[in-house]
């Protein structure tokens, strides 16, 4: 594991957005974006700055799914892990809590964090790969011109204007 392990660090400084899948007492799924987390050999950090239910999810339900995917590539991993939240009144929060703020201004309110152990860890590959033998350079330039694409659609329907995000 310590070879995926060192493919998924690289992966997550190379991607803006993870994304945490949990579910409730009653087993029903939340999915919800992360954008400043940190991996570390032991466990994965995620600043919890607006994710009340996934919050609450975790307290009903410790087993999570993470996932990174390089959308270019499209190639990732899930990470499968069992997840607590810490807050100030935890051990070793503020060592933590400084890890996530090398990635974050004190501006973005970090309300908890979610400390992710990892039980398994997986790769995303899109069929393409297997289906078609795309190689890496293939899905690249067809993201590329799937974005491009994309990205000239919202500003001919902003009237020309920029991607205001």
């Amino acid at each position: 594991m310590a070879a995926k392990l060192a493919e998924l660090k690289l992966l997550a400084e190379q991607t803006v957005l993870c994304w945490l899948a949990s579910t409730d007492e009653e087993g029903f799924p939340n999915l919800s974006p992360k954008e400043i987390f940190v991996i570390t050999d032991e466990e994965i950090l995620i600043a919890n700055i607006a994710s009340a239910q996934s919050e609450r999810n975790i307290y009903a339900n410790e087993r999570v799914c993470l996932s990174f995917v390089e959308i270019y590539k499209q190639k990732g991993f899930k990470v499968k892990a069992r997840a607590k939240v810490l807050g100030p009144q935890d051990a070793n929060y503020s060592d933590k809590l400084a890890l996530l703020r090398q990635k974050a201004p004190e501006r973005f309110p970090i309300k908890s964090i979610f400390k992710l152990e990892m039980t398994r860890l997986e790769p995303i590959v899109a069929p393409s790969y297997w289906l078609f033998g795309a190689t890496e350079v293939q899905q690249i330039e067809g993201a590329e011109k799937q974005y491009e694409a994309k990205l000239e659609q919202v500003k001919a329907e902003q009237g020309g204007m920029a991607y205001d995000h």
